[in-house]
């Protein structure tokens, strides 16, 4: 990863807390080199130091930056929290995190491809079809609309929730 870019952008985007930003990037990267050495499946993505850095010009201090833009990785011991899940499967802002993670760790070709593509715009179709080679068992979501039926109420929306990731196997059925 070429992290001079990186830098210059993030810094670009908080000229005020010069000194804050840089110690984001440092984090960052140095989380990065933590995860590359233990071969981990993580990925540090650039944008969490454009997007901290914007935190933080706008008031944010470093710990909320990092908090709110490096994401924790959950050991498999801990226990499924269902909001949690939720808010990672169906929240419009969460969903375009992970896919501008994804693509800014994708292959040149793709990232090219991705950038024509209207890079960081409206949400894209999915289909099993498209995912890469080896995954032969994706979580497929339906399209999801604001103005569904299941969204009308918070019961409606955990009933919805329970339904589909019971259906996935993602929980047990309650009974």
């Amino acid at each position: 990863m070429d992290e001079e870019p990186e830098e210059r952008v993030a810094l670009a985007h908080a000229p005020s807390r010069e000194e804050e930003a840089r110690q984001v990037i440092a984090e960052v990267r140095r989380l990065r080199a933590t995860a590359e050495s233990k071969r981990l499946p993580v990925m540090f993505s650039p944008r969490a130091c454009l997007d901290a850095a914007k935190l933080l010009q706008a008031g944010a201090s470093v710990e909320q930056a990092m908090r709110w833009r490096v994401v924790r990785v959950v050991s498999a011991a801990e226990p499924l929290d269902v909001g949690r899940l939720m808010f990672v499967m169906a929240h419009p802002a969460m969903l375009r995190r992970l896919w501008l993670a994804v693509w800014d760790g994708a292959a040149e070709p793709v990232a090219r491809r991705v950038h024509g593509e209207n890079y960081g715009g409206a949400p894209y179709a999915c289909f099993p079809e498209d995912l890469p080679d080896g995954i032969t068992d994706p979580y497929v979501l339906p399209y999801l609309e604001p103005g569904d039926e299941q969204w009308r109420t918070a019961d409606t929306a955990l009933a919805w929730c329970m339904e589909v990731f019971t259906e996935l196997g993602l929980l047990r059925p309650v009974g």
